[in-house]
C-alpha cells in the first residue's frame, strides 16, 4: 500500500514540475461570437510570429481556465470547384419502341465538349445520337453511335453520365436514344460541370523600412515592424525608372553562440530580380521574424526607390467551439509546450467548411505579478536546470519503485 502511494505521489510531482516548466508568456482575448457552434479564429500576423516553431504551443481558455480543443486549418494555395449547371429541357419525347429525344437549350453559345446526364438507376445498354442547331429547325450530327452503359450506383438512386464530344456552340442540342423493342430510361436532368479555380485566402499587412543607404553599385534596405511577425510572400513596389532588371537578395539577421561568444551575421533567404515587366512578388517561405534586409545590386544604374513593400501569408486558422455566454483567451508562447492531441481530430471530417470566421485582439505579454517591496533571490523550482534535475530523479526514482514491485510479484 504504501509503495502504492509512493508511485502516485512521485508521478504526481513530476505532472506539477513539467507543468511549472510550460508557462505561456502571451495571450490574446478572441472576440466575442453570436451564435454557438464552431467558428475560424483568422490569427494575425503578430501572433504567428510569436509562436514557437510549429506552432505546437497554442491553447485555447476560457474565463473559467477550462482548455478548449480546436483544430489547426490553413488555406490551400488554390482549390478547384466544380458546379453542376443544368441545362433547360425544351423538348422531350420517351415513348416505347421509338426513338426517344430531348432538346436542352444553351442560350449564351457556350462552346462545350461534354454532357453530363443524370439517369434513374438502371442496367441496361442504349446506343444514342447527338446532334446540334442553331434555330431548333435543322439539325447537324455531332456524333454517332454512343453506348450508354453502366447507368447505376450502389450508394444512390440516380447515376452521372458523361458524353464526350468534338467542341461546339450550338445554341440548342438533340439527344436521341434508340428504344426500338424497349422500354426508354428516365434521365431527370441534363447538364455540364463548370470548374472554377479559386485561390486561396491571404493576410496580407505593409511592412516600412527603417532605413535605407545607397553605395557605388547597390542600394540597401531594413525592412522592420515593432513586433515578430510571420510572412510567406513579399510584394515590392519600385520607382525610379520606367525599365529595370535588378539582382536582389533578401536575407534576416541571426545570431550565432560560438565559444560562449554571439556572432551576428544575415542568412539569405531568397535571390531573384525585380524587374519592371514583373509584379515582383516573392515567395520566401513561411518563417517568423522582426526584420528584413534587402539588397539591390544596381551595377552602372541611378538606384530605384522602394515606395512600397507589402507582406502575406495564406490565412491560418483555429477552429473550435464556442458559445456566446463564454469568452476565450489564446494563450501561447510556453517553451517547452509539446503538440496537443484532443478527440475532435477524429472527427473533423463532421465539422462544417463554411464556417463563420472571427478575430482576436493584438496579442499581450503575460505579466506575473510580483512583489513590489520585497526582493528574493530565485526560488528553487524558478531555475531552468533544477527543475530538470528533479524531472530526472524523479524518473529514476518511478523506474525504481516500478521495477521492485515487479519482482515482488513474480516472487509471489
Amino acid at each position: 500500500m504504501m509503495k502504492r502511494i509512493l508511485l502516485n505521489s512521485l508521478i504526481a510531482l513530476l505532472v506539477s514540475v513539467q507543468v511549472s516548466a510550460q508557462n505561456f508568456e502571451y495571450s490574446a482575448f478572441i472576440n466575442p461570437v453570436d451564435s454557438s457552434g464552431f467558428h475560424k479564429v483568422v490569427l494575425n500576423p503578430f501572433l504567428l510570429g510569436l509562436l514557437n516553431k510549429g506552432m505546437y504551443d497554442l491553447r485555447i481558455y476560457d474565463e473559467n481556465n477550462q482548455e478548449v480543443p480546436y483544430l489547426f486549418s490553413e488555406e490551400a494555395s488554390s482549390s478547384t470547384n466544380a458546379t453542376f449547371r443544368e441545362y433547360e429541357i425544351t423538348e422531350q419525347h420517351f415513348r416505347e419502341n421509338e426513338v426517344s429525344y430531348l432538346v436542352f437549350h444553351n442560350p449564351e453559345k457556350k462552346e462545350v465538349n461534354n454532357l453530363s446526364i443524370v439517369v434513374q438507376n438502371t442496367d441496361v445498354q442504349k446506343h444514342a445520337r447527338l446532334s446540334g442547331s442553331n434555330d431548333n429547325k435543322t439539325w447537324y450530327v455531332i456524333k454517332n453511335n454512343y453506348l450508354l452503359h453502366s447507368m447505376h450506383s450502389n450508394s444512390e438512386t440516380s447515376n452521372l453520365n458523361i458524353l464526350n464530344f468534338p467542341l461546339s456552340n450550338f445554341e440548342f442540342f438533340k439527344l436521341e436514344i434508340d428504344d426500338y423493342w424497349k422500354l426508354p430510361i428516365h434521365i431527370l436532368k441534363v447538364g455540364y460541370y463548370d470548374y472554377e479555380l479559386q485561390k486561396g485566402r491571404v493576410t496580407t499587412f505593409d511592412i516600412p523600412f527603417r532605413w535605407s543607404k545607397d553605395t557605388l553599385n547597390s542600394s540597401y534596405y531594413q525592412l522592420a515592424l515593432s513586433d515578430s511577425f510571420y510572412v510567406e510572400k513579399l510584394q515590392f513596389q519600385m520607382s525610379g525608372a520606367d525599365y529595370f532588371n535588378r539582382y536582389t537578395q533578401i536575407s534576416i539577421p541571426e545570431t550565432l553562440i560560438r565559444k560562449k561568444k554571439e556572432i551576428h551575421h544575415s542568412r539569405t533567404l531568397r535571390s531573384f530580380e525585380l524587374n519592371s515587366n514583373s509584379d515582383n512578388l516573392v515567395n520566401i517561405g513561411g518563417f517568423s521574424t522582426d526584420s528584413l534586409y534587402v539588397e539591390i545590386q544596381n551595377q552602372d544604374n541611378q538606384p530605384l526607390k522602394m515606395q512600397h513593400v507589402t507582406g502575406s501569408y495564406l490565412n491560418k486558422y483555429v477552429i473550435a467551439d464556442f458559445n456566446p455566454s463564454h469568452t476565450y483567451t489564446i494563450k501561447f508562447g510556453a517553451k517547452n509546450a509539446v503538440k496537443a492531441h484532443y478527440d475532435l481530430e477524429s472527427f473533423s471530417d463532421k465539422i462544417p467548411t463554411d464556417l463563420k470566421m472571427i478575430t482576436h485582439l493584438a496579442p499581450q505579454k503575460i505579466n506575473r505579478i510580483q512583489p513590489a517591496t520585497i526582493t528574493e533571490e530565485p526560488g528553487l523550482f524558478d531555475k531552468e536546470i533544477v527543475i530538470w534535475i528533479i524531472i530526472g530523479v524523479v524518473g529514476l526514482l518511478l523506474a525504481f519503485v516500478s521495477l521492485k514491485m515487479v519482482r515482488e510479484m513474480g516472487e509471489k
